[in-house]
């Protein structure tokens, strides 16, 4: 991480323009500058990148949103149903169990198990939805 005083300078070096476009598009892919992106290579950092956590992100925020609902009936009407608590008990447990996962694959070297992980981000999220399609 650079310093606030600390200089930027630019690093030449030469190589194959279909090598150039194949890093310019995994640093896309990656959602990062080319510069990013090589940076974090030769510090020999793993680059995951995930379709799924952006929609997991999106659900947090829905379950949250749920629950300051609950928090605004209780309030007014001093009483939440259990149905409606233990959902979103429910859910809530679910994505801790998801990020905590997440948070320990993207450490891992097996790619098999991030794509297994992905499988059920899309099923959470499919839960959520029909969650949400049904109140």
């Amino acid at each position: 991480m650079l310093s606030e005083k600390e200089e930027k300078v630019n690093v030449n070096f030469r190589l194959p323009l279909s090598e150039k476009k194949k890093l310019q598009e995994r640093a896309k892919l990656a959602h990062m500058s080319l510069s990013g992106y090589l940076v974090s290579l030769s510090e020999n950092k793993r680059i995951v990148v995930s379709d799924s956590i952006p929609k997991l992100i999106l659900e947090i925020s829905r379950v949250g949103t749920n629950i300051n609902q609950i928090a605004h009936i209780g309030n007014t009407q001093k009483y939440v149903s259990k149905e409606l608590l233990q959902s979103a008990i429910e859910s809530l447990d679910e994505i801790k169990s998801i990020t905590q996962k997440i948070l320990s694959e993207i450490y891992d070297e097996d790619e098999h198990t991030f794509r297994s992980l992905e499988r059920k981000i899309d099923i959470l999220i499919e839960k959520m939805d029909n969650k949400n399609g049904s109140s």
